[in-house]
């Protein structure tokens, strides 16, 4: 995974390095077609837990204030438990731990949450892809919940490499939106 502190890679060369893995290619232009970052990260979560077999999957990230993380979009209902359950995050923590490569976690490891509202038992293992997208941090973390086994590692490291091809769209998506905040801004100054 790239550093948030690194320059994204060049597009041309990260789509040659997809091959003929169709589906991530699909994939891929299916981010790369979208200028909303929630719509973007529909489709990334939708596929990781196709792949991975995951129970169901979300994308936490920052909230208003950006002070504290929480699920942006998910594979669940908007009034399903789990997602409260997740709350909110502080982001200070998940840096350390998610620079060290660290991505398979028991439980739900450092996303642990209030699992006293968790419907049914807390998922076996969790595995968290952060979606890099800031030039000085992660724009979101996509966070896939397992009810019994691990995924495999290629698995994860599928999940990975289609982040990194996706990026420089996540960087547009997220220009677009300080953009049209800008806009708001003005037109009610």
């Amino acid at each position: 995974m790239s550093s948030p502190n690194r320059p994204a890679a060049d597009p041309v060369a990260e789509l040659e390095r997809l091959g003929s893995d169709t589906e991530m290619l699909s994939t891929t232009l299916d981010v790369h077609r979208e200028l909303d970052l929630a719509e973007q990260l529909q489709h990334l979560i939708d596929r990781g837990v196709s792949w991975s077999g995951a129970g169901c999957g979300f994308v936490l990230g920052p909230g208003e204030a950006r002070r504290t993380w929480s699920p942006f979009v998910s594979t669940v209902a908007k009034d399903d438990p789990r997602r409260a359950s997740l709350g909110r995050i502080d982001p200070a923590g998940l840096g350390s731990v998610l620079d060290d490569g660290e991505r398979t976690f028991a439980g739900l490891g450092p996303f642990g949450g209030d699992t006293v509202g968790w419907p049914g038992p807390v998922p076996e293992a969790c595995v968290a892809v952060p979606v890099a997208g800031r030039q000085n941090g992660w724009a979101a973390v996509l966070l896939l919940l397992f009810d019994r086994a691990r995924p495999e590692q290629a698995v994860v490291e599928r999940i990975e490499r289609l982040v990194r091809a996706v990026e420089p769209a996540v960087c547009n998506a997220l220009k677009v939106a300080a953009i049209r905040e800008l806009v708001i801004k003005d037109d009610t100054a």
